[in-house]
C-alpha cells in the first residue's frame, strides 16, 4: 500500500452499491473552519477551556469531544472533517493503537504530531498527539494552542 492513495469503503444501509471514496473524503479550502475533535479525559479540561476560548474568538469553528476508540477518530481525521486531538499524558501509547489509522492518515497526505509539531513515532510516542488530513491547519492550529 506504500505510496498509494487511501481509500474508504462504506457499507451502505440501503441498496446502493459499496463504492470506495478516496482520502481525504471531506476538502476544505485554506479558508474553511478548523474543526477539532477532543479525545474527551480529565487531562483534556485544560485544553478544552483554550479552544472554547479560541472558539470566541471565531479561531476555531467547531470543537467536539466524541469518545471510542483513537484509531477511530484518527480515522475520521484522515476522511478530512476534523482535526483530532488527544492528551494521552500517561503511560506509552501502544504500536497497535497507532499504526494502521498512521498509515491510513499518511495515505491521505495528513499526519499525526506532537507537541512539538513532529511526527510521531507510533513505537515509543509518549504525550499528546494531534491528527489531521490537511497539514497547513495542522501546523496552524499547534501555533494557536503555544506548544
Amino acid at each position: 500500500i506504500k505510496g498509494q492513495q487511501r481509500r474508504i469503503f462504506q457499507y451502505p444501509f440501503h441498496q446502493k452499491a459499496i463504492s470506495p471514496e478516496s482520502l481525504p473524503y471531506i476538502s476544505n479550502d485554506e479558508d474553511s473552519p478548523i474543526l477539532v475533535n477532543v479525545h474527551p479525559s480529565t487531562t483534556a479540561i485544560p485544553f478544552l477551556q483554550q479552544f472554547h476560548s479560541l472558539w470566541e474568538k471565531r479561531q476555531l469553528s467547531l470543537v467536539k469531544s466524541v469518545s471510542g476508540s483513537p484509531a477511530l477518530q484518527i480515522l475520521e481525521a484522515a476522511r478530512g472533517g476534523c482535526i483530532y486531538f488527544n492528551t494521552w499524558f500517561e503511560g506509552e501509547t501502544m504500536p497497535y493503537d497507532l499504526l494502521v489509522p498512521m498509515d491510513i492518515l499518511q495515505g491521505a497526505n495528513g499526519q499525526m504530531l506532537d507537541r512539538s509539531g513532529d511526527p510521531v513515532d507510533p513505537w515509543k510516542h509518549k504525550g499528546l498527539f494531534i491528527a489531521g488530513a490537511d497539514q497547513e491547519k495542522l501546523h496552524k492550529f499547534i501555533q494557536m494552542l503555544g506548544l
